[in-house]
């Protein structure tokens, strides 16, 4: 028997390869489809063969791989053979050759007894059947648009080995400069981010591009640098070099030191400046704390112009003279620009006692004091009694005169203070007046009242009108937003003057007496994940419609929608069911016979419809639907007109064959047989 044969590994073991819907989970399986032309006596074969497949390792000589695969009876016609080959898992990477056997079909269902001719020379077996390799269970495959790794060890970047307990490693080979791996991203409103997570607990660093800060996120932002060179500790707007915030009891800086010996600090700061603090602190109890455990330690360590001497004694703690005109005994000055300070300050700490904290005796003044910056002239302190008094029997005097001429800073005409919690700093018993700013809690009223610090207020207010008539009755003027709240800087709920009202953020505009919001909305629940959340019925009267931008002018990267989308929704299933009770009460889902989906179900097909609240709920999100379905009715019209065509085809073939079969019987009558 003289034939030969041409081999073609067809387009068709790449469909088989590549063609899955994108989530299958299936192995794709080891056979590849074949496709030959078995040509003999120098015209394209007709009639029923039998063919032997043998897989080598070489083109001539060699070691066969894998098992002899047989095709017992094949009808071939016009020389052409269709057929799957599968020798198993027999491509790892090495060259295969494929030989190929031949003889006429002896005995139908006996493929392997008597001889065969043996087709020269083998086919060399290229790419597609190595495709099979790719996909090896240890390998990386394809699943969705990820490219996963379904091994179980070690994946190395430039290099094969680990450190310590290490599952991803990158080898940069350079000898200087940066080395080390990048995320970018294509926005640059977007947040680039290197997370970690371990059990429940997840982590992150991320760099946000519309800011050009850096955050650290550990249940919630912990620390920020800022593309200006500041460091925040519990904020993420620091406006200095180190800006440490606590909202709890903590200390927002703790410093402490433990050393036995040696001239140690539980905190060191210096300032350069000549109005500079090395360290300034302020609150209701501890301004600065520094903790130091050795003998020579330091808690806080401070040099300044606050006490040139300091000195304590049972009798006089320190005595000064001054001989010569316009001469002070003391003289005390204070010239710092903020905080607390004092020109001269006394005190009696016995409460018992009837001392006096500063007494001065003159003709003219018995105490003068001066502040010549942010400072007090005179401060008096009693700890049952009365600090400072003054009298005065005549209509047009004072009781008490406070006055500082300095032009300039924070001065002080008259400074009250009181320690005890039921104190008073200061007590009027009358009307009070004052022609400037009052600051309550700030030393630096911008307003006519300026209060930092809480309040209660049991009657009305009214705010740009008077007679208020609710509890809190506010009149905006045109131009001029109504109301605003803000939380550390930031603007959290807006009335503008035309009735609009935003959530969240400063709006630049409003709907004229409409709502806008920047977070998410609950009516009737929790939104939780969603923007807007609705537990219950909800209706458009008047109709109206769901509306989202699809201009192609605000899109990118437009591309065709993946084959498959057919397929892909004919395996979802509807169902009917109820919601547990738990759902109905947190409200999660409506009482009685519902139907729709099965989230898990619909999982597997469409994952990017589906995402999950904080518990790890699953919900469905149809996104893209309409175009889903029109790719799916375009899939399904391309199948039915596949089918019309295979129908046709199959249809001119048996026209051709009863076309030879007539021939052929046409030249046995010509030839003298007598037809049957």
């Amino acid at each position: 028997m003289h034939a030969r044969l041409r081999t073609t590994v067809l387009v068709h073991a790449m469909l088989v390869l590549f063609a899955l819907p994108a989530l299958a989970q299936t192995p794709v399986g080891t056979a590849f489809t074949y496709q030959a032309q078995l040509v003999e006596a120098g015209a394209p074969a007709n009639g029923s063969y039998d063919l032997q497949f043998v897989l080598f390792d070489a083109g001539v000589g060699g070691a066969q791989v894998g098992p002899t695969y047989c095709h017992d009876n094949v009808d071939i016609v016009d020389g052409q053979f269709t057929g799957t080959l599968d020798f198993g898992a027999q491509f790892d990477g090495d060259a295969r050759w494929l030989e190929v056997r031949v003889r006429q079909d002896a005995i139908n269902g006996n493929c392997f007894g008597g001889p065969y001719t043996t087709l020269a020379p083998r086919q060399r077996l290229t790419a597609v059947p190595y495709a099979l390799h790719a996909l090896s269970s240890s390998q990386w495959r394809n699943s969705g648009t990820a490219i996963v790794n379904n091994g179980t060890g070690f994946v190395g970047i430039n290099r094969d080995y680990t450190v310590g307990l290490e599952w991803f490693g990158v080898h940069a080979p350079v000898n200087s400069g940066y080395g080390g791996m990048y995320v970018t991203t294509e926005g640059a409103n977007a947040w680039p981010f290197y997370g970690y997570r371990a059990g429940g607990q997840a982590a992150w660093t991320y760099l946000d591009g519309a800011t050009g800060d850096w955050h650290l996120n550990v249940d919630g932002n912990r620390m920020t640098a800022t593309d200006e060179g500041n460091i925040g500790i519990g904020t993420t707007t620091p406006t200095h070099k180190l800006h440490v915030v606590s909202n709890n009891t903590a200390r927002a800086v703790f410093g402490s030191q433990t050393a036995g010996s040696g001239t140690t600090y539980g905190g060191y700061f210096t300032s350069a400046s000549p109005s500079g603090s090395g360290v300034y602190g302020s609150g209701p109890n501890v301004g600065v704390e520094g903790s130091a455990s050795g003998s020579g330690g330091i808690g806080v360590f401070g040099t300044g112009p606050s006490r040139a001497v300091f000195g304590t004694s049972p009798t006089v703690a320190a005595e000064f003279i001054g001989t010569g005109n316009d001469s002070g005994g003391v003289y005390g000055v204070s010239s710092g620009t903020g905080g607390f300070t004092y020109g001269v300050f006394g005190e009696v700490t016995n409460a018992n006692s009837a001392g006096i904290g500063v007494r001065g005796r003159a003709p003219s003044y018995g105490v003068q004091g001066e502040a010549t910056g942010n400072g007090v002239g005179v401060v008096g302190r009693a700890s049952t009694g009365i600090g400072v008094y003054g009298e005065s029997n005549v209509t047009s005097g004072a009781g008490v005169l406070g006055a500082n001429t300095a032009a300039s800073g924070a001065a002080i005409g008259v400074h009250g203070v009181a320690n005890s919690p039921g104190g008073y700093a200061g007590y009027f018993n009358g009307r009070g007046y004052f022609s400037g700013n009052v600051g309550i809690g700030t030393l630096n009223p911008a307003n006519p009242l300026s209060v930092a610090g809480d309040a209660d207020l049991s009657g009305r207010v009214s705010i740009g009108v008077t007679g208020a008539d609710a509890r809190l009755l506010v009149r905006g003027t045109t131009g001029e937003d109504a109301f605003r709240v803000r939380v550390e800087g930031g603007t959290k709920l807006l009335v503008k003057d035309n009735g609009g009202v935003g959530i969240g953020s400063n709006f630049a505009a409003l709907p004229a007496n409409g709502l806008r919001t920047i977070g998410a909305v609950g009516i009737g629940a929790d939104p939780g994940a969603f923007t807007l959340v609705c537990n219950g019925d909800a209706a458009k009267p008047g109709g109206g419609s769901w509306a989202n931008f699809s201009d192609a002018r605000l899109k990118r990267d437009i591309a065709p929608i993946a084959p498959g989308m057919l397929d892909r929704l004919l395996s979802l299933h509807g169902r009917t069911f109820e919601y547990v009770e738990d759902a109905i009460r947190d409200r999660l889902g409506l009482p009685g016979q519902q139907t729709g989906l099965i989230a898990q179900e619909v999982e597997q097909v469409f994952p990017e419809w589906i995402g999950r609240d904080d518990e790890g709920y699953l919900y469905v999100t149809e996104r893209g639907l309409t175009a889903i379905v029109v790719e799916a009715l375009r899939e399904l019209r391309a199948e039915k007109h596949a089918e019309i065509e295979a129908l046709r085809a199959a249809a001119d073939e048996l026209e051709q064959r009863l076309a030879r079969i007539e021939a052929r019987l046409a030249r046995s009558v010509a030839g003298g047989a007598t037809p049957d």
